[in-house]
């Protein structure tokens, strides 16, 4: 083992322990062998149609679980409930001023090329009624879409057109928001990837009085039963950063936390450099 190699190891590990210290809402969901959450009330998620587990992403060569979705072996609507959105996010709730979050997963999708079909990663809410948040991909923009309705009016999609996935590759996928706006961030899990981001600017600067704070956190699908827009793919490592608006540099230096390049370890100095700074 090269020295460089070696190196880049003990960063990794520091940035791995580090991470408990983040001043942050950790969801990880679904993360372990019950898809439970490590944080939040209830902890155990109400399952809709079956979401069975499978390997999840290889983080420093060690793989865990993911959850995987796919309507056409369970067509009922495959999705997991979790508590209320106020357990997770901050900000969240009647008339009061929309707070600062930012979250992301890893998503490995089962279809590769462009994505016609609506297929839903997370979300809040009755889909584009009354107050509302969704990170979808698919339908008209072909690609990975934020989108946010504030009593039933859009605030403005964050959207990749023509996003070219690949059925043999993890994505990270960030999405980060508050009051102004919101920021979408999407790269592939591998070395030397680069990232694609789009923003949208909000019309509305506070929830309107639906009750969003008492929501459920949706995975996988949206929140009506048979419903057929299931993730159709593996979501692992999903984590909510309650309170906080990352820019594209919190997000690079995420990805880095989450895919330390062998080759570059100053790259992963200068993220655990940033995880320290935010304990």
């Amino acid at each position: 083992m090269t020295m460089k190699r070696i190196f880049s190891l003990i960063v990794a590990v520091a940035i791995s322990s580090a991470l408990p210290a983040f001043g942050s809402l950790s969801f990880y969901a679904p993360y372990d062998n019950n898809l439970n959450l490590t944080v939040g009330s209830p902890s155990t998620p109400s399952v809709n149609g079956a979401v069975p587990l499978v390997t999840g992403y290889a983080a420093y060569g060690m793989p865990g679980n993911a959850a995987h979705f796919d309507f056409t072996s369970h067509p009922d609507g495959d999705r997991l409930s979790y508590g209320q959105s106020s357990d997770y996010f901050a900000g969240v709730g009647n008339a009061v001023t929309i707070g600062a979050n930012s979250f992301r997963m890893l998503y490995k999708p089962d279809y590769s090329g462009l994505r016609g079909a609506r297929s839903t990663l997370l979300g809040v809410g009755a889909f584009g009624v009354n107050d509302s948040f969704y990170l979808e991909t698919g339908d008209a923009f072909l690609g990975p879409w934020f989108r946010m309705t504030v009593s039933g009016v859009d605030q403005g999609f964050a959207s990749l057109n023509n996003y070219s996935w690949d059925a043999n590759t993890w994505y990270y996928l960030g999405v980060s928001f508050d009051s102004t706006g919101s920021m979408l961030y999407v790269r592939p899990l591998t070395n030397n990837s680069a990232a694609a981001t789009s923003t949208a600017v909000f019309t509305s600067s506070s929830w309107g009085v639906s009750g969003i704070a008492a929501q459920p956190v949706y995975v996988g699908n949206r929140e009506v039963v048979n419903s057929f827009e299931d993730a159709r793919g593996s979501i692992d490592d999903l984590k909510i950063f309650s309170g906080e608006k990352f820019s594209i540099s919190d997000f690079h230096n995420d990805f880095a936390v989450v895919v330390p390049e062998q080759s570059a370890a100053l790259l992963a100095a200068g993220a655990l450099a940033w995880l320290l700074r935010r304990r």
